[in-house]
C-alpha cells in the first residue's frame, strides 16, 4: 500500500494479505536504518491470522520516499500524520525499541 504525506510517497506492507479495515488493524514501526522488512514474519503471521497488517516504511527508508529522519523527534511528528490519514480503527501499534518515544 502507499499513503502520501506532504507530497512524499509512504510505503506499507500488508503481510501477504489484502487489508481489510473490518478485521483488526496492526502496525509495525520499524527502528532505525531499518525497513518494514524487519517485520516479515510477524506480519505474516498475524495477516494469515484474521488481521490487517500494516508495516511501514520510515520517510528516506525502503520504499519511501523523502529525507530519512535525523533524529527521533522527528519521526514522534510524523508518526501522527500518518495515523490521520487512517480511516479505520487502529488497535495495536508495535514498535522496535528505538521507537519506543513515539
Amino acid at each position: 500500500m502507499r499513503f502520501e504525506i506532504k507530497g512524499e510517497s509512504v510505503f506499507a506492507t500488508t503481510g501477504g494479505r489484502d487489508f481489510d479495515p473490518d478485521k483488526p488493524v496492526l502496525i509495525f514501526l520499524h527502528g532505525a536504518g531499518f525497513d518494514q522488512s524487519v517485520w516479515n514474519q510477524q506480519s505474516r503471521y498475524f495477516a494469515h491470522r484474521n488481521h490487517s497488517v500494516l508495516a511501514v516504511d520510515f520517510p528516506g527508508n525502503g520504499r519511501s520516499t523523502g529525507k530519512a529522519p535525523a533524529e527521533i523527534g522527528e519521526l514522534a511528528d510524523w508518526v501522527p500524520l500518518w495515523v490521520h490519514l487512517w480511516p479505520w480503527n487502529v488497535q495495536y501499534g508495535i514498535q522496535s525499541r528505538f521507537q519506543a518515544s513515539v
